[in-house]
């Protein structure tokens, strides 16, 4: 039995070993996080950017722009058909 738990006991890590392992990744790792957190409070453009007229103009334009995105199936059906019937009505003239 002495025999089982000396060869038990040598295999195994050394607990202090282990724990200064340990605290060491946590404190990495809390260091890390809390750079990220001061990352994260940096904005990334300025108060009231979004409810700027400039920035909601060039939204919208991008929207357009981003037309069959945008559109549902039905919704382009209907652009199609329109688009259709005004090529023909310049068509007839």
């Amino acid at each position: 039995m002495y025999f089982l738990k000396y060869w038990i006991s040598k295999s195994m890590e050394d607990p202090e070993a282990r724990e200064a392992k340990t605290k060491a990744h946590l404190e990495k790792m809390k260091a890390n996080s809390e750079k990220v957190k001061a990352d994260w409070e940096i904005p990334l453009l300025p108060k009231g950017y979004w409810n700027s007229r400039g920035a909601t103009y060039v939204t919208k334009e991008r929207l357009a722009e981003a037309e069959g995105d945008i559109l549902s199936p039905y919704q382009r059906a209907l652009a199609d058909m329109d688009a259709s019937a005004k090529r023909s009505a310049s068509e007839t003239k």
